[in-house]
């Protein structure tokens, strides 16, 4: 697979971002066969902001050709809004479900 080719200011962007996570041993580096494309996705709202230097950047990793032959789990995670839904309304137990954006967005192994 050749290496994908970023933009003049994407490559540099992608390239903090991954020295960043690298520094907080949120990722390793990898040798291994299989290397998926980085997508970066400009944060929402941003109207204001004039120059793409400006802007607030989120990185993605595109796993489709990984996902293309991965076997489905027998028994999927539930969905929160499913179990919220099946707990019924009116029912004596309260859940306060909380999540991490920031560092729980690294959480899954690949």
């Amino acid at each position: 697979m050749r290496k994908p080719s970023y933009g003049p200011y994407k490559g540099e962007i992608i390239m903090a971002q991954i020295r960043q996570l690298l520094g907080n041993e949120w990722i390793d580096k990898c040798g291994g066969p299989w290397g998926s494309q980085i997508v970066l996705a400009a944060k929402s709202h941003q109207e204001h902001v004039e120059s793409i230097k400006d802007f607030i950047w989120r990185m993605c990793v595109s796993y489709r050709k990984l996902n293309s032959i991965t076997k489905p789990f027998q028994y999927p995670i539930p969905r929160c809004d499913d179990s919220v839904t099946f707990m019924g309304v009116g029912s004596d137990i309260i859940f306060f479900i909380s999540l991490d954006a920031r560092q729980g967005y690294h959480q899954v192994s690949v």
